[in-house]
Order: C-alpha cells, then structure tokens, then sequence
C-alpha cells in the first residue's frame, strides 16, 4: 500500500484562496458586464420613447420663435389632432379627424369644413416624437437630470461638431426614467424646417387620458386654449403705441444712470439723454434717411440714421410683433 503524503494546512488555504480570488475575479467580470450592458446609449433611449409616444395621444404647449412667433397648444393622436395657434396676427384652431378637417377664426363660435388637411402646425408637434422602425437615430449625449415641474427628467442634446451658439440651435429631448422599459418624452428644443425656414421649436408633452382625445367642432374641451393672460394686454397696447406720437421720460441703469426724455413716432425720434455734466446734455434727431445730433445744448451737425441707441432704449419694451411669454396680474396702481 503505497503511502500518501498528508496536505498541510498551508496547502488548503492557499487553495482556498486561490479559488476565493479567481471566483471573486469571475464575479466582478460578470459585474461589469452587466453594468455595461445596462447602461443605454441615449438614442437607444430616445428611439424606445419615440416608439411609446407614436401610440399615445399628447396634450402640447409649444413655442415657437420665427419671423412670426406662435404658440401652439393642444392635443395631437397620430394623425389626427386639434390645436390652437396663436400668433400677434390672429388666433385659429384647427381639427383634423381621418381625412376631415375644421378650423374656426373666432374662437370656436363658428367653425368652417376645410377641403384639405392643413398640416403645418401639426408636424412642429409631431416630428420630434415621430417614431419610424427603420429609423437610425444618430449619436446623442447624455447632459444630466434636471427638472421639469417636480419631475426628474434625463435631458440629452444631439451631439454635433460645431459650438453651441444658442441654447435650441439642435435637437435637445428632456425624457422620463422612472420605468426604464417605458420612458417618457417630456419636452423637445431645437431646430425645425417651417416654410422653407428654421426655426426653433419648443414643446411640453404631457399625456393625455381621454377615451376619444379628438373629435369634430366643437372639439375636446381639454383642447382649448387657456384664456388670454395680462400678456394679450400688453401686446394690445404694445400694437396700438406703434402709431402715433408718444413722450418718453426715464432712465437707462447703465454704468452709471442716464435719463432719457423726448418723443417717439414709429422709427423717427427727437430724444435727450441727460449726461454726467447737467450742462452737456447729448440730444439725437431722427426723421426718416436725415439725422442730426447736438453734443454741447447748442451747436448741430449731422448724424447717421442707423445710429438708434437712444432709440432703442426708448423703443425696445413698446416694441410690437412679438408674443409675449406669460405675465401675472400685480394689481392697480394710481398714476399721475
């Protein structure tokens, strides 16, 4: 009988061990792996998204900035939908059913049947959450989470070579993560072709749970616009100052603060600014293609009419042909 040599103690735990770290190693692999495959690449994101909106029906609130700015609301269900579209010139909404279509110019008191679908306004709401199977979503960047309301949403932005000039100036997508299997486009900024034009699109998406989302005039109540706010206004007294003749007194918060007085009727204008030196004020006269500016209260010499800084300052918060964002009411104040 051929004796066997005995293991020693030392042998068992070196092979302990051993086996210890290689399971260790194995484990942390797997980890990694794991991990790895986890970890979605944004436009894997945003392509499930779009999938998940493409079948729900979206209540909208956009803004869109163009040589017309519009805002636009409500709800859109495939190709179906009905929306309000609001710019300095007038208010319509529009409904479209399958191959039928109404719009109203009053605010829904009367409606007309249109011969044709009219799907401008519809496709800045649709497009960015358009989803198509063949679609392939180029590369995007995760940004970070920010917030939306009291919601935690992942934002991710188009990755593109050339510097950021503005914030919109490509395709930006706030999405929420709260189930990672069903994840939710909340928000779209950035470009969009509109007439032969970019311009820049914003829109709030946000579920809606009605049975039938879209149905004929007088349309889904949920669609309607919200009221006019203090911000319609002041675009009426902003569009009604742009005629006439109106006396400025104020002043500009510059380095240091100048007062400003004098008269303004469209683009000409006759306007003082009152300098450091109470004896030297500065005063500019515009009529037309003709300038003239007076530098000591007492001598003129002719100017250039593209110099409108005064102007500007004067003109720029009556400045009409452009939507407003929303204003609160403060309350009444007496005026002398």
């Amino acid at each position: 009988m051929t004796a066997t040599k005995p293991v020693g103690a030392n042998m068992v735990w070196a092979t302990a061990a051993f086996l210890l770290i290689a399971t260790s190693f194995a484990s942390a692999k797997e980890q990694r792996k794991s991990t790895a495959s986890g970890r979605e690449k944004p436009e894997t994101i945003l392509a499930a998204a779009k999938k998940l909106a493409d079948a729900k029906a979206w209540s909208v609130q956009a803004h869109v900035t163009a040589d017309k700015d519009m805002k636009i609301s409500g709800i859109i269900f495939g190709k179906d939908f009905d929306l309000t579209i609001e710019t300095t010139d007038r208010t319509n909404r529009q409904i479209a059913l399958g191959d039928k279509s109404w719009s109203s110019d009053d605010g829904g008191k009367s409606w007309k049947e249109n011969n044709e679908v009219d799907r401008r306004f519809y496709y800045l709401m649709h497009t960015p959450i358009k989803y198509s199977g063949g679609e392939k979503i180029p590369p995007f960047a995760a940004v970070g989470t920010e917030k939306l309301g009291d919601q935690p949403l992942l934002r991710i932005r188009f990755i593109a070579p050339d510097k950021i000039t503005y914030e919109g100036d490509r395709a930006n997508y706030w999405i929420a993560m709260q189930d990672r299997q069903s994840p939710v486009i909340h928000r779209f900024l950035g470009p969009m072709g509109f007439e032969n034009n970019y311009v820049t699109d914003q829109v709030d998406y946000t579920p809606v749970a009605d049975e039938h989302p879209i149905v004929p005039p007088p349309g889904n109540p949920h669609a309607q616009a919200a009221p006019p706010g203090p911000e319609a206004l002041l675009m009426a007294a902003m569009k009604k100052m742009s005629t006439g003749v109106w006396s400025v007194n104020g002043t500009v918060a510059f380095k240091k603060t100048i007062k400003l007085h004098g008269l303004l009727s469209g683009e000409d204008f006759d306007l003082t600014m009152e300098r450091v030196k109470p004896n030297a004020p500065m005063r500019g006269i515009v009529i037309k293609d003709k300038a003239w500016v007076c530098s000591d209260g007492e001598t003129w010499h002719a100017g250039t009419p593209d110099d409108r800084l005064l102007y500007n300052w004067a003109h720029t918060p009556i400045m009409t042909g452009r939507l407003e964002p929303a204003f609160e009411n403060v309350g009444t104040e007496q005026r002398d």
